[in-house]
């Protein structure tokens, strides 16, 4: 039988607020992990509010308060979006080992998994999966999603109807993120457009799904081979745009991706060119060297 102790990531938003109750519902120990970044002034309230919520729950809690050394120590990511994963991720990592727990449970839900696969799917057609898996490994970490089943709407519902309360950040809905546009789009859709749009996506990830285990076994050689060239030269053409897309994802530098870079790449790395690099974004290179393919931040 499945331990029932897991970690659950808090916000104090909606997803996260029910996501704690629908595990505490279910007969699980959750052991809460909550970020407080201190990006904006109601965060000091949110965090407050869990404290005092697992405290009347008798709910263990990890509070992370992020500090200006800590933001430094990320500061070769990408954006603040980047920053904030790769801290929240090595910190649910800390708690992971300190409780000799592997399973994470986040609340991510179906608006999230359609976002997502639209941003993918604007992005490039070198995808096996578009959408949000319901489980995945990170950093030794399992990580499971158990609402992708549920609309946002659906959520509010219920915690409104069950006076739990939550807060709401309002910067998710500015359009300053390519995320956060998409959601925009998204809000004048009915629930009935966006289930359309969410089969759609789930249609085209259960039709790659042979062509996906095909791949995993190449990548998987790939990374024994320790990333080796002439491995990655001896792929078959249709799987190395998704070879490299993939290695890229999996880097520790979160970097940006789209069609171009993948396919300007490529060539670059068919030439071979000694121990030029290849610049991916600022500081931060990839290159072959002694016949491994190596990413390098500088």
């Amino acid at each position: 039988m499945e331990n029932k102790k897991v970690i659950v990531a808090v916000s104090g938003g909606p997803d996260s607020m029910y996501l704690l109750n629908y595990l505490l519902e279910n007969n699980f120990v959750p052991i809460v992990a909550h970020v407080n970044y201190n990006f904006r002034p109601e965060s000091i309230d949110e965090k407050k509010y869990i404290e005092e919520y697992c405290k009347l729950k008798n709910i263990k809690i990890y509070i992370k308060d992020v500090k200006e050394k800590d933001l430094e120590k990320y500061s070769h990511l990408k954006n603040k979006q980047s920053m904030a994963r790769e801290l929240r991720y090595d910190f649910f990592k800390e708690v992971s080992t300190k409780e000799k727990v592997s399973y994470i449970y986040i609340g991510h839900h179906k608006d999230d998994f359609i976002e997502t696969a639209i941003m993918q799917s604007r992005r490039s057609n070198d995808y096996f999966f578009y959408g949000i898996q319901e489980e995945t490994k990170l950093k030794g970490m399992i990580i499971r999603r158990p609402l992708l089943n549920l609309f946002k709407d659906e959520i509010v519902k219920f915690l409104k109807e069950n006076n739990i309360k939550y807060f709401i950040d309002k910067t998710n809905n500015e359009p300053i993120y390519e995320r956060n546009k998409i959601r925009i789009e998204l809000k004048n859709k009915t629930q009935k457009e966006k289930d359309k749009i969410y089969y759609e996506f789930k249609k085209k990830n259960d039709s790659m799904k042979k062509e996906q285990k095909v791949f995993e076994c190449i990548y998987q050689e790939f990374i024994d081979s320790k990333y080796s060239w002439n491995y990655f030269d001896s792929i078959n053409p249709s799987f190395k745009n998704k070879v490299i897309y993939k290695f890229l994802i999996d880097s520790k530098d979160r970097i940006n991706i789209n069609k171009n870079k993948i396919d300007s790449l490529l060539i670059f790395l068919e030439n071979k060119r000694g121990n030029k690099e290849y610049r991916l974004m600022k500081n931060t290179f990839i290159l072959i060297k002694s016949s491994r393919i190596i990413i390098l931040s500088k």
